[in-house]
C-alpha cells in the first residue's frame, strides 16, 4: 500500500501495468523538428522494439493471438518508416533493417493465416487491425489471410456506431483510446480537448498517433510521452510504454477492495495509505459527477465505477450507486461502456457485488435480478470455462461470480426478499457453485499451482483466484469429503504462494494483453490472508445441497469399479453425481411431458442419467455448456421412455398389427417432412397434414386391424382375412393415441429450437435417424414375437432364433444398433453444435468417420446391453444376440456364460474398430481449433453411451411393465 500512494504522481497519477510493444512501437514514430532538422524524439523506444524482436521476425503474443499480430504489425510499420528516414539513428544500418522487415513481413503473414478472428476477444482489434492493414499498404505491404472477410464485418459494424462528425465534439468516447486507427484520416489538431495530463485517453499510441498526425506540436503531449518513457529509465525494459498509463482509478479500487473483502485491517495496510486511497476515489467520483474510468478524467465506464463505489462502501463510506445505474444499465444487463460492441461478464459480476453491498440493498432488487439473471445465462450458454473479454484466465470471471452469488445466497438466507424465480436461486445457482467447485478443484496442478503449466512464467495470480475462489465456496456445507478436498486445495495453493514470486503472467486484457505487479500481488495477499470457511452462510443454503448423500456414495463405490472411471479420484466422481443430482429438478419437469407411465414400474434410470452426463463432462474437462448438457439428458431420459413405450406398443402389435403401428410412424414423418417444406418454402402440393384426421396411409389400419397373427411354429406372420369391425374401431382409437404421443417426441426432437437452426444437411439426417430409431423398435418387437411364437414359456434356457431376417452381424449393425437410440442421439448432438451454415464434420471424409465412429459406438452398446440383461430377455422373450445360430445356442449343452464370453469378445472387436476409427477423425482435425473442440464433445458422447454399455455389463436399469 506503501508503494502504491508513494509512487502516485500529482500530475499524471499511478500505473503498474507492463510495456507493450504496440504501443512502444507507435512511440518509437513520433518525430520533431530541432534546431531545422527531424529527428525521432525516442530512439530509446525503437531501441525498444528492435532488442524485443524474435528469431522468426515476429514479435511476442504475450497471452493470444491479437497480440502477436498488434506487436509485429506496429513494430513493422516502425521498421518501414525508420528505413524510409533514418534520421539521427545511425547505429542500425538500412541493410539490417531490410532484413529484420522482411522476416517480420513473413512472421505477420504466418500469424495473420493462423489467427481465429471469431475467437478474439480483445478490446478494439476490429478497428486497430484493419487501421494496421491500411498503414502497411501505404508502405507498400499488403496482407491477405482467410479471417480477412469476417474481420471486415466485425469492422463495419462497429464503426456503424461512430459518426465522425461527432468525434470532434467534448464528449468523451471510449474509441479515443484507439485513436490511432483512424489518425491519418481525421484532424488531429482538433482533438485537444481530449487530452487529460497532455495523454489522449491514457493511451500512449494514441497520444503518440495525435503527435504524428497533428498540424501542430503539443507540448503537454510530448511532456506526458516523456513521463511514460522515464517510468522505465532505471530498469532493462528502458524504452518500453504500457497500453495504458495512467491507470489510476481502475488499480487503487481493485486493490483495495480484493484486501478488504479478505479480512484485512485498516491498520495492516496502513492507515495513511488508506485514507489517502480513499480522498484519491472520493475525489474522482465527486469531480466527475459519480461515474469514473480507469484514470482521471478518462471516459467513465461501469467496471472502475462499481470497483470504486465497492472499496468506499468496504471502508464503511456510504456512496450513491444511482448514477452508475442510469447511466450503464440496459434492458438485459449493466454495458461496460455505452458504445460497446459485446457484453463483459466480469463487469456484470463487479457490478452485482457493489449492489449486493449497498446499504439500502433492498432498494435495487430490480437491477440485482437483472444482473444475476445475465451471469446465470451467459454461464449456462457457456462452453468450456467461462471467458470474459477484460481477461485472459476463466479463473477471474468464475472467482467474481462465486464472491456474488455466495454473497447474494447469504443475503437471500438471512430474509432478503429477492424476486429471483425459484429456478435460478433453487436450481440453477446451486448447480453453478458446484460446477465452479469441481472445475476449480480439477484445474490445480500437482505442485498445487493453478494456470498453465508449461509457462515459463509464474502462476501465482491464477493460484490467488482459485484459492479466493474455493475460500466462499467452502462455506457451503457441502459433504466432507469434497469439503476436505477443498480444504487441501487451498492448503497446496498457499503454499505456492509462499514461494518466490516470478513475475505476473499476462493476463489483463487491454489492446495487447498486459500484467500488473500491483494487482497481482494484491490477490496473492488476499488468498493468503481470507478467512476459510469465509462465512456461515445458513439453513437456508444448506437445504439448497441437501441431497440423498447415502445414494451418492453407492453411487459412487458402483461407478468406480466401471472401466471408464477406473483410477478417477473418488472425489471426482462423488462431484460429479452431486452435481448429477441437482440437475435432476430440472429433468423431472418434464418427465410426464410426452410419455405415459400406466402401469410402469419405477424408472430406475432416470437416477442414472444426469450423472453419467456430468460425469463424463468432468472427465476430460469437456465442460459443455449446461444448456446442451441438459438438452442431451433430456434425450437420454426420453430415449429410455421410447424405448419401454415403443416395446409395451410394439409387443400388443407384433402379434397381428405391426403393419398399422409402422403406418403410424411412417405418416407421423411424412407429416413432419411435409411440415419442414412448407416452413422452408418448399412446393409441396395439396397434402392433408391435419394431425387430426385419417391420411390415406391411416386408412390402411382399417384393412389390417386384427387380421395378422404369427404362426406357432415358424413365428411367420399370416393373414386370417378376418373382419372384426368393433376391434378395428378400437384399435383405430388406439392408434390414434399412439400417434399422438410418438408425434409429440418427433415434434420435440425435430422442432427443437435449436435444432430449427442447424443446416438442412443435419436436420435431414437426424429426421433420417429418428424415424430408423423408431421403426427399429418395431421390427424388434416383431422379432420378439418371432422368437416367443417359438419359445416355451417361463423357459430357463437360450434358444437359437430359427426365423432371422439375416445374418447376425446385419443385425447387430441395422436394426439393432438403431434400437440403441445411439445413432439418432449423435445427429441430435451434431444439429445442436451447427450453425445454418455450417457442420461439425465438413468433407465427405469426416463425414464417413464420424458416422463409423457412431456405428460402432452403437453396436458395442447393444452388444454390452444384451450381454447385461441375457436374464431379463430371456423371462420377457426379447431377441438378444446371443439367440442368434451364429453363437451356437442349442439350449441343452451350451451356458449362459459361454454365451456371453462369446458376445464379449465382438464387443470387444468393437471396441478396437471404434477406437481406430475416431484416431482416424482426430487426425483430420489437426490445426483447426473448431474442429478439435467439436471432438471433444464427441469424445465425451462416445464416453457416454460407453459408460451405459458398461452400466449393463454389471446392472440392467432397464425398466419393466409393472407384474412382468
Amino acid at each position: 500500500m506503501d508503494r502504491l500512494t508513494t509512487t502516485y504522481d500529482p500530475e499524471y497519477g499511478f500505473g503498474s501495468f507492463s510495456n507493450a510493444i504496440y504501443d512502444s512501437a507507435w512511440v518509437s514514430m513520433v518525430s520533431k523538428e530541432s534546431l531545422n532538422q527531424q529527428r525521432w524524439l525516442f530512439p530509446e523506444c525503437f531501441k525498444y522494439i528492435l532488442e524485443n524482436q524474435r528469431d522468426d521476425g515476429g514479435w511476442d503474443s504475450y497471452g493470444s493471438e491479437i497480440d502477436g499480430i498488434l506487436n509485429t504489425a506496429a513494430s513493422l510499420l516502425s521498421l518501414s518508416l525508420h528505413m524510409s528516414k533514418p534520421h539521427q539513428i545511425t547505429d542500425v544500418s538500412t541493410e539490417d533493417l531490410r532484413n529484420r522487415s522482411t522476416r517480420a513481413v513473413n512472421a505477420l503473414k504466418a500469424l495473420l493465416q493462423a489467427w481465429d478472428v471469431d475467437a478474439t476477444e480483445h478490446v478494439g482489434f476490429e478497428i486497430l487491425v484493419p487501421a494496421m492493414m491500411r498503414l502497411l499498404k501505404h508502405e507498400g505491404m499488403h496482407f491477405a489471410f482467410s479471417g480477412e472477410s469476417l474481420l471486415k464485418s466485425i469492422n463495419e459494424r462497429k464503426m456503424s456506431k461512430v459518426d465522425p462528425n461527432q468525434l470532434y465534439k467534448a464528449e468523451n468516447k471510449s474509441i479515443f483510446h484507439s485513436l490511432e486507427a483512424f489518425a491519418d484520416q481525421i484532424d488531429c489538431s482538433r482533438f485537444t480537448h481530449q487530452k487529460t495530463a497532455g495523454s489522449i485517453m491514457a493511451s500512449p499510441a494514441a497520444t503518440a498517433a495525435y503527435l504524428i498526425y497533428s498540424s501542430s506540436w503539443d507540448d503537454k503531449a510530448e511532456a506526458y510521452l516523456q513521463h511514460v518513457v522515464a517510468r522505465s529509465s532505471n530498469t532493462k525494459d528502458y524504452g518500453g510504454v504500457p497500453s495504458a498509463f495512467p491507470s489510476t482509478h481502475f488499480e487503487f479500487s481493485w486493490v483495495l477492495s480484493t484486501l478488504l473483502d479478505a479480512n484485512f485491517d485498516l491498520e495492516t495496510l496502513g492507515v495513511d495509505q488508506i485514507e489517502r486511497i480513499r480522498t484519491i476515489l472520493t475525489h474522482a467520483l465527486k469531480t466527475e459527477d459519480g461515474l469514473i474510468g480507469f484514470a482521471p478524467y478518462v471516459v467513465s465506464d461501469a467496471d472502475d465505477t462499481s470497483k470504486a463505489i465497492l472499496a468506499l462502501t468496504l471502508l464503511g463510506q456510504t456512496t450513491s450507486i444511482e448514477k452508475l445505474i442510469d447511466a450503464f444499465e440496459g434492458e438485459n444487463h449493466f454495458r461496460t461502456y455505452l458504445t460497446e460492441r459485446n457484453a463483459s461478464f466480469s463487469t456484470n459480476c463487479n457490478v452485482l457485488s457493489a449492489l449486493l453491498h449497498m446499504g439500502s440493498v433492498a432498494s435495487y432488487l430490480p437491477q440485482i435480478e437483472k444482473v444475476t439473471r445475465f451471469l446465470c445465462s451467459s454461464w449456462w450458454i457457456s462452453s468450456n470455462r467461462i471467458k470474459d473479454k477484460w481477461h485472459l484466465s476463466s479463473s477471474y470471471p468464475t472467482m467474481l461470480f462465486v464472491q456474488a452469488l455466495i454473497r447474494l445466497l447469504k443475503l437471500w438466507n438471512d430474509g432478503l426478499q429477492c424476486v429471483l424465480p425459484d429456478d435460478l436461486i433453487r436450481t440453477r445457482i446451486p448447480i453453478i457453485l458446484c460446477q465452479a467447485l469441481i472445475r476449480t478443484l480439477q484445474a490445480q496442478n500437482s505442485d498445487g499451482s493453478w494456470g498453465d503449466r508449461n509457462s515459463d512464467e509464474s502462476t501465482h495470480e491464477e493460484t490467488a483466484y482459485s484459492v479466493l475462489t474455493l475460500a466462499r465456496i467452502s462455506s457451503i456445507a457441502f459433504p466432507e469429503p469434497l469439503q476436505l478436498c477443498i480444504m487441501a486445495a487451498i492448503e497446496n495453493g498457499r503454499k505456492v504462494l509462499l514461494t518466490h514470486a516470478e513475475k505476473p503472467r499476462y493476463l489483463w486484457i487491454e489492446k495487447v494483453s498486459y500484467k500488473s505487479d500491483a494487482l497481482c500481488e494484491s490477490y496473492c495477499l488476499a488468498a493468503l490472508n481470507i478467512h476459510v470457511p469465509v462465512l456461515r452462510l445458513g439453513s437456508k443454503v444448506e437445504c439448497l445441497f441437501a441431497l440423498p448423500m447415502e445414494r451418492v456414495n453407492k453411487f459412487t463405490h458402483f461407478y468406480s469399479q466401471l472401466p471408464l472411471l477406473a483410477g478417477v479420484a473418488k472425489w471426482r466422481i462423488q462431484a460429479s453425481l452431486i452435481e448429477g443430482y441437482l440437475f435432476q429438478p430440472l429433468i423431472k419437469r418434464v418427465r410426464l411431458d410426452i410419455f405415459p407411465r400406466k402401469n410402469m414400474e419405477e424408472d430406475k434410470y432416470f437416477e442414472y442419467i444426469p450423472s453419467t452426463w456430468t460425469c463424463c463432462n468432468n472427465l476430460d474437462e469437456t465442460y459443455i455448456s449446461d444448456a446442451l448438457l441438459y438438452d442431451m439428458m433430456v434425450v437420454s431420459f426420453l430415449n429410455y421412455q421410447a424405448d419401454e413405450y415403443m416395446e409395451t406398443v410394439g409387443n400388443r402389435y407384433a402379434r397381428d398389427r405391426i403393419d398399422a403401428l409402422k403406418n403410424v410412424v411412417e405418416n407421423i414423418f411424412r407429416e413432419s417432412e411435409v411440415c419442414h417444406m412448407a416452413e422452408s418454402g418448399s412446393e409441396v402440393g395439396d397434402v392433408n397434414i391435419d394431425g387430426n384426421d385419417l391420411t390415406n396411409s391411416d386408412r390402411q389400419i382399417e384393412k389390417t386391424c386384427g387380421t395378422l397373427r404369427p404362426d406357432s411354429e415358424t413365428g411367420d406372420i399370416i393373414d386370417e382375412g378376418q373382419d372384426h369391425t368393433m376391434a378395428i374401431a378400437s384399435d383405430v382409437e388406439e392408434l390414434n393415441d399412439i400417434r399422438s404421443i410418438l408425434k409429440c417426441f418427433v415434434d420435440y426432437v425435430l422442432r427443437h429450437p435449436t435444432i430449427m437452426q442447424a443446416n438442412k444437411f443435419n436436420q435431414a439426417s437426424l429426421r433420417t435417424e429418428l424415424r430408423v430409431f423408431l421403426l427399429a423398435h418395431i421390427t424388434q418387437a416383431e422379432d420378439n414375437a418371432r422368437l416367443a411364437a417359438q419359445q416355451t414359456p417361463g423357459s430357463s434356457i437360450t434358444v437359437p432364433f430359427k426365423t432371422p431376417r439375416g445374418s447376425y452381424f446385419d443385425w447387430v449393425h441395422t436394426t439393432s444398433a438403431a434400437h440403441t437410440s445411439c445413432p439418432y442421439s449423435f445427429a441430435f448432438l451434431t444439429c445442436l453444435l451447427s450453425g445454418t451454415g455450417t457442420t461439425c464434420f465438413e468433407t465427405v471424409k469426416e463425414k464417413y468417420l464420424a458416422q463409423d465412429v457412431c456405428r460402432h459406438l452403437s453396436t458395442m452398446c447393444r452388444m454390452y446391453n444384451d450381454f447385461g440383461s441375457l436374464a431379463r430377455d430371456r423371462a420377457e422373450a426379447n431377441l438378444n444376440s446371443v439367440n442368434f445360430r451364429e453363437f451356437g445356442a442349442d439350449g441343452l449343452t451350451t451356458s449362459d456364460q459361454e454365451l456371453k464370453d462369446r458376445l464379449w469378445r465382438l464387443a470387444e472387436y468393437e471396441r478396437e474398430c471404434l477406437d481406430l476409427a475416431f484416431t482416424r477423425l482426430e487426425q483430420l482435425s489437426l490445426g483447426c481449433k473448431r474442429k478439435r473442440s467439436v471432438l471433444r464433445i464427441f469424445k465425451m458422447f462416445t464416453n457416454v453411451t460407453d459408460f451405459y454399455g458398461q452400466i449393463y455389463v454389471v446392472r440392467d436399469i432397464a425398466t419393466r411393465m409393472s407384474g412382468a
